[in-house]
Order: C-alpha cells, then sequence, then structure tokens
C-alpha cells in the first residue's frame, strides 16, 4: 500500500515538472510519436531493471555491460550507416569531440549503469525505479543550467513530491 500511495506521489511531482506547474497544460496535451517512444523505453528499463535480479550470479556486471554494449553497436550501426549515406551525418574529428564521446563511453554508458545494477542487487527495483522519478526534474535543472535559465517554484515542488514518494515509498507496515 505505501509503495502505491509513494507512486502516486513520485508521479504526481513528475507531472509538475512536465506541466510547468499549470495542470491546465494537461487539457492540452498532445501525444506525439516521440511520447510513445518514452513509454516503451520507461516499459523496457522497468524490465531491464527486473531482470537483473534474475540474471546469472556466475556472470560480472562488467561482463553483462560488454554484451550490453555490443548489442547497442549492433544496433545503431545501421542506423548510422544510413545517416551517412543520406548525407545527415558529421563527423568533426577534433578534441572536443572525442571527449564527449570518451564522457559518454565512460559516464553514461558504463558507470551509470553499473550503479544501476549495484544499485538495484542491494536494494531491490522497487527503490532505484523511484529515484528514476527524478530523471524529468534534474533533467529540467540540467537545461537550466545549461541555458541559464533560473528554476522556478515548481521544479521545488516537484522536488519535494518526489522525494516525499521515495520516503513514503520506504515505509514498512506496522504489526
Amino acid at each position: 500500500r505505501w509503495a502505491w500511495i509513494g507512486a502516486g506521489l513520485s508521479l504526481a511531482g513528475v507531472l509538475v515538472v512536465l506541466t510547468g506547474g499549470d495542470l491546465d497544460r494537461l487539457a492540452r496535451l498532445r501525444l506525439v510519436r516521440g511520447d510513445l517512444l518514452m513509454v516503451a523505453a520507461t516499459v523496457v528499463w522497468a524490465l531491464y531493471s527486473w531482470l537483473l535480479l534474475r540474471r546469472r550470479p556466475d556472470v560480472p556486471v562488467l561482463t553483462l555491460l560488454m554484451l550490453q554494449t555490443a548489442w547497442g553497436v549492433a544496433l545503431s550501426t545501421p542506423l548510422a550507416a544510413a545517416e551517412w549515406l543520406g548525407g545527415d551525418f558529421v563527423l568533426r574529428l577534433e578534441p572536443r569531440t572525442a571527449a564527449v564521446v570518451l564522457w559518454v563511453a565512460i559516464g553514461p554508458s558504463l558507470l551509470a549503469y553499473w550503479c544501476w545494477d549495484r544499485g538495484v542487487a542491494r536494494a531491490g527495483p522497487l527503490l532505484p525505479s523511484f529515484f528514476a522519478n527524478l530523471t524529468p526534474l534534474l533533467a529540467a535543472l540540467m537545461s537550466a543550467a545549461l541555458l541559464g535559465e533560473p528554476p522556478q517554484a515548481f521544479h521545488a515542488v516537484a522536488f519535494g513530491l518526489i522525494v516525499i514518494g521515495i520516503v513514503v515509498s520506504q515505509r514498512r507496515a506496522r504489526g
């Protein structure tokens, strides 16, 4: 019961971020193909997190990460080739490009997955899934920092709802 209440509070926080604190935006909401892709990605991520607990214990985490990387390269190579052949692919071989590729290869691609795996292994998939609700808020704050837009009051409300949702979801029933 507490997990459901916490999920509701956290999702309310996500809605606050997505609507900018203006719930009338929900009435004007129009979903596009990218929105549906994000819903599909969320379902796949939940399945991935659940499967982490069911993987064979004799398979090291780094082996799993390398297999995932190989799978990602195999799936993205034809798409990159299509971009290249279509004339939309631009590659500038310069230090800045190398730094970005290195950052993406180490940060989000290896380190983040390793941390997520460790978190799911120690806490189970429920608690880490609530922290995933912080993603829209952190994305909004990062874009504010990168674009020079100051955080708004609704960001604080959203953060509060998400954190309260995480805390409530972890409450154990008494007795």
